[in-house]
């Protein structure tokens, strides 16, 4: 990890909802979902936070590092329509050292992303890419 990734540094990304994202289409498979709303599924929108913080994260890496989520604590406030876009903002809140529950990640930064109507916490490690098994390095 390089030494710009610090406490402070924000991304905001924004971002239209598809009818592909909303509730029906989170597992096609389940007849319950299917039959709910098309609204902006919970589900896809951790992700969303997710791509986030990747893009916060990205130009702090080295080469052969890469991210991962390792905690989420979110408050989903309203459903959010197909056709409306909503703005993402991750901000780097803390970063420590060695994050041993991790595949020799170095490091930890929490996040605060901000969706409206959500808001959340979420950790997120580094790993050295090249020291997962091959299945999960694509």
């Amino acid at each position: 990890m390089k030494p710009s990734l610090k406490p402070g540094l924000t991304n905001r990304f924004s971002y239209t909802v598809p009818i592909t994202k909303t509730v029906p289409h989170l597992y096609e498979e389940a007849p319950e979902l299917a039959a709910m709303p098309e609204v902006f599924a919970t589900g896809f929108m951790v992700g969303l936070m997710e791509w986030t913080c990747v893009q916060l994260l990205a130009p702090h890496l080295d080469p052969g590092e890469g991210s991962l989520g390792v905690h989420i604590d979110v408050a989903h406030k309203a459903a959010t329509p197909v056709g409306f876009t909503i703005a993402v903002e991750a901000e780097c809140l803390e970063v420590r050292g060695l994050a041993p529950s991790l595949p020799s990640g170095p490091m930890t930064a929490s996040t605060r992303s901000a969706l409206a109507p959500m808001n959340g916490l979420s950790s997120i490690g580094t790993v050295s890419t090249n020291r997962l098994p091959p299945r999960l390095r694509q």
